[in-house]
């Protein structure tokens, strides 16, 4: 078996992807979270509470991760019958992981209720650059219209 076939590997591998140092990853095994399934039931609060407990070991950072791998986990297997990657190295890595982020940072900052749902962006679905499929769902509502009288571009284009 390789090391991203066993459970200890895959662990190791996903914390090593999410940037986590090894004196956290140290601290979580001997907290007894062996493997994906340990890590993923892990609630917002229970994360809150090993970050207090491990008297500094654990930043803010470490749990925002571990919370939102736990996210990426749930629209994978919901994405893929209930079931978990089966080549690791290639179906998370750091593209994956990076383009990840960005896409719940993008969406995050058009969800809030404070924007006009009208132009708010409705999905973003970021491929890792080799796959030839790539969707963006936008609201057409948030691009201004342009009339097509050439005095009016100057103002059109001012707010693109």
């Amino acid at each position: 078996m390789t090391a991203t076939t066993t459970r200890k590997g895959i662990l190791t591998h996903v914390l090593t992807t999410l940037d986590i140092p090894e004196d956290v990853r140290s601290y979580i095994a001997t907290q007894g979270i062996v493997s994906i399934g340990g890590l993923t039931s892990f609630k917002r609060s229970e994360l809150e509470d090993l970050k207090t407990e491990s008297s500094g070991v654990m930043k803010l950072g470490h749990c925002k991760s571990l919370e939102l791998f736990t996210k990426w986990i749930k629209e994978y297997m919901k994405d893929h019958k209930n079931t978990l990657p089966t080549e690791w190295t290639t179906e998370f890595n750091e593209n994956i992981w990076e383009n990840y982020c960005l896409s719940q940072e993008s969406t995050k900052d058009y969800d809030d209720s404070s924007h006009d749902p009208s132009k708010a962006m409705k999905s973003i679905i970021i491929h890792e650059p080799s796959s030839n499929v790539t969707n963006i769902k936008i609201d057409i509502k948030s691009y201004p219209l342009f009339d097509g009288k050439l005095t009016e571009w100057k103002g059109y284009k001012r707010q693109l």
